[in-house]
Order: structure tokens, then sequence, then C-alpha cells
């Protein structure tokens, strides 16, 4: 289901929801039981599907944790997306818990929906929001819509920078470059203060694994983007992202604190959106939280939610969001009459904290 799965987060313009990060994801943080739900029809092949966790407690959690800025159901249309989601609720948990899902996706009026009607109880409250940036025509038109002040400081910073050497902006997209240059940006990430406080990509071999994972299976989907800021050949700043979707995804990004006076993290990001412009995309996405470098260039933001499920004596959390459902999910398609669980746990009587084999 590789190809279908990818093509599927393709439409959903998320890497996060991509076979290829979710493959790598698993393999650095799954435990105990990873469970894949997927909805298939004979002549149309995959539907949808979904990625989740088993653990003890009768929980089933999103496959996902701090480092995965979004997590969904991909589908291609709402009826299979409800199946998806009836496949999730026969899985038999105690307690759902589904973070980082986008604000607007269907899934927040479905997954309520069908849940509920399962004898769940539901909270929905807010998650993250990161900012996002829809891309004009040229880089010309962009500095019109930005301030004044933003488009003065981009300049000064790129007239310093060369007023100190030879300043080259460069892109690794895989080949025989890759495994260096990914060290370069691991090295840059931990130079600084996150290195310090424990928490750079090399701090913990779970990350490392994901993101080199995730790096080299990028590379060879065409996806992957290592933008380097160099001063006389040493990298000053860099930014490890990708392009799936029509968009450009800002996942990680760090600089030499040594640099810090010359502002290199500014020079890198007018570079990295003016390369996401000049190659034809639609929107930057800087992922992360509302810091304020990214809110100098974008008031606008993707917000997501985090939908928890409780069944039998489980209470829900005191802080509830109120979100009113939408139109999907009205009806099913006829097409769609495979449902497919596969590596499943099905939990047993309640109380059960172990997972039983399916019936047939």
């Amino acid at each position: 289901m590789e190809g279908a799965w990818d093509e599927l987060a393709v439409r959903a313009r998320s890497p996060f929801l991509s076979y290829q990060w979710l493959r790598s994801w698993s393999k650095a943080f799954a435990k105990p039981e990873g469970i894949a739900v997927a909805v298939m029809n004979p002549d149309r092949g995959l539907g949808g599907a979904a990625c989740l966790c088993a653990s003890p407690g009768r929980l089933l959690t999103a496959a996902a944790n701090q480092y995965s800025e979004c997590w969904d159901v991909v589908a291609v249309d709402d009826s299979a997306r409800k199946l998806i989601w009836r496949g999730v609720a026969e899985l038999g948990a105690a307690r759902l818990r589904l973070p980082a899902l986008p604000a607007t996706s269907p899934s927040v009026s479905l997954a309520p929906e069908v849940l509920r009607a399962a004898g769940y109880r539901i909270a929905i409250r807010p998650d993250r929001a990161s900012p996002y940036l829809p891309l004009p025509g040229s880089w010309d038109e962009l500095l019109t819509m930005l301030s004044s002040n933003l488009r003065a400081q981009v300049r000064y910073s790129h007239n310093r920078l060369r007023r100190e050497g030879s300043l080259v902006f460069r892109t690794t997209r895989g080949g025989s470059q890759l495994e260096s240059d990914l060290d370069r940006f691991f090295s840059l990430e931990g130079s600084g203060w996150k290195g310090r406080a424990g928490s750079a990509i090399r701090s913990d071999p779970r990350s490392l694994s994901l993101f080199t994972d995730f790096a080299r299976a990028a590379a060879r989907r065409g996806w992957l983007r290592l933008h380097f800021l160099e001063l006389d050949g040493v990298p000053v700043a860099g930014d490890y992202g990708c392009v799936l979707g029509g968009g450009s995804f800002l996942i990680k990004t760090a600089f030499d604190e040594r640099y810090a006076r010359l502002s290199p993290g500014l020079a890198l990001r007018a570079e990295a959106i003016r390369a996401a412009i000049d190659e034809g995309l639609d929107f930057y996405d800087f992922l992360g939280q509302t810091e304020w470098y990214k809110l100098r260039w974008t008031r606008e933001l993707h917000e997501r939610v985090v939908i928890q499920a409780y069944r039998g004596l489980s209470g829900l959390p005191a802080l509830v969001y109120r979100h009113k459902p939408g139109a999907a999910g009205r009806g099913l398609t006829a097409g769609w009459r495979a449902e497919a669980v596969t590596k499943t746990a099905r939990y047993g009587p309640r109380g059960s904290t172990t997972p039983q084999p399916r019936r047939r």
C-alpha cells in the first residue's frame, strides 16, 4: 500500500500522513503494537488508511508525538474516511487520544459522529497552531506584502553576511551529498542551545533514527529539501524540510550562534521562501509553534485539535472545546464495501489489556 498511501498523503498536503513518515516514526517510537486500519475497494484500490498505536490499559492513540505536526486519516473521500473511523471504533479500546488533527479536516466532524454511535463520549480541545504563508507568484510580489521593517532587516542581514565573506545558499535533495549534509545539519542543530538543553535531534537515538530514516525516504520520493546558508563554505544556518502537495514544510531549522549578530536565520528564511516561490509552490508551512520570527512573515495560522474519546466508567477531561460539526460524511458511497484491519490488536473483555485474536 506504500505508493497508494503516499498519494493520499499528497492529496491531504501533509508529509506527516505519508507512509514514509509513519514508517520512520513507527520504527523509532511505536510500542508495543502498531495498528494500520485500511479501507480497500476491489476496483479502486486503497480508499483510506490510518496508523495508530495500542497501549496497555485499553488505550488507543494516534501514531504521533511531539515530532508529529499533523495526524489524520487519509482517504479518497468522506465515505472511505467514515469507514476508517468505523474500523477504529471496532478495535474496542476503552480510551482514544488523537492529537494534531487539522481543525478544518472532515475527521473533526466524522470521528465524533462515528465514535458516539459506538458508545464513546467525546472531548475536543484546541491543540497547537502553526504559522502558514500562502505564496504569491513572485518574490517581488511577496516583498510588497511584508512590512517595511522586515524588508529592511532582510537586506541588512544579507549585506552584513556578504561583508564577512563569500555567502552561498544551496539545497540538497538527495544524491551523493545526502549523508554528509545530514551530518552537517545535525551537527549545526546540536551546536547551540538545543544541544545544551538536550533537545537536539542527536540527543535522543530515537529522534535521530526518525529524521535520518525519513530524510532518506523523502529523498527517494523527491520531497527532501536540506537548505544551507554558508559563509566561506561553513554552514551558518540550515533547514531540514520537504516539499509535498504543492507546499514547502519547515520541519527543523538551526543556526550557528557564533554568527547570531548577523541574523543568519533571517537571511536563510528569506532564501528558503524565495526558493519555494521559484519552485512554483502554493504555500510555505512554518510548522511548530507561533514563534515571533515566524509571525513576522505571516499572521495566518493552521489550527489543530485533540480528540479524546472515553467508553465505560472513564471520565471526560474538564476542558472541552465546543466544535460545530460540518456537513462531512452524510452517506457512504456504494463502491466502498470491503474493510480490512491489518496488524490489528483487538481488546478482549473489559479490564483486559492483552490484545485478543480477531474473530472471523
